[in-house]
């Protein structure tokens, strides 16, 4: 019996914001990808966070209107390397899920 593995997710941090949207958003966040398609984001704290913490949300197939939703984890990170590690070591639970991928 041949198991494939799922594919394994990668990482693209967006350009850092400049000018006034920089002083409310000075991290950038973090594309994660699934087959070189974007299926989610590592949310950077930003002016209107309540905490300091980094998100992880990935886009879903939904059969409503508009086809697809944002389901954030409820885990919150200190760091964006402990939120990559998170999905990382969750790939074949997170690559399970009917991920939507962005359209260019």
């Amino acid at each position: 019996m041949n198991k494939t593995k799922p594919p394994r997710f990668t990482f693209k941090r967006q350009p850092r914001a400049t000018g006034l949207a920089g002083v409310g958003n000075p991290w950038p966040s973090t594309d994660i990808k699934l087959r070189g398609k974007v299926v989610g984001v590592i949310a950077a704290p930003n002016w209107r966070s309540d905490s300091q913490l980094w998100t992880i949300r990935l886009m879903i197939e939904s059969s409503l209107p508009p086809g697809w939703y944002w389901k954030t984890i409820r885990q919150k990170f200190p760091t964006e390397e402990e939120a990559r590690e998170y999905v990382s070591s969750h790939n074949d639970d997170l690559a399970a899920l009917p991920l939507r991928a962005e359209e260019d």
